[in-house]
């Protein structure tokens, strides 16, 4: 069974005050972040996919359990952008994250 993540498709474009740089024609680009609170572990993550013409294929987010750490919740992150990214493109794609 697939992760319960909450998806959005759009074809938004992105916002003008962004610093994000768009991959080449004929590509997608999946940009990536986690969040992780050590004190009380939460943990989250969000994703958006778009491709070089700053079109939104998908964002998602979605709350992540059993997480040990920042790293973790980063891995898991990255893990489930890929996963999207196939799922949403037959693109070529590039990965973007800290």
């Amino acid at each position: 069974m697939g992760w319960p993540w909450t998806a959005c498709k759009s074809h938004d474009q992105p916002s003008s005050v962004s610093q994000w740089k768009p991959p080449v024609d004929g590509w997608i680009k999946i940009d990536v972040d986690a969040s992780f609170i050590e004190e009380s572990g939460p943990a989250s993550a969000g994703i958006i996919i778009r491709d070089y013409a700053g079109n939104v294929i998908i964002s998602t987010w979605r709350l992540l359990f059993h997480c040990t750490s920042a790293e973790e919740a980063e891995l898991q992150a990255c893990r489930e952008g890929l996963r999207l990214g196939l799922e949403w493109s037959q693109l070529p794609a590039i990965r973007s994250g800290d």
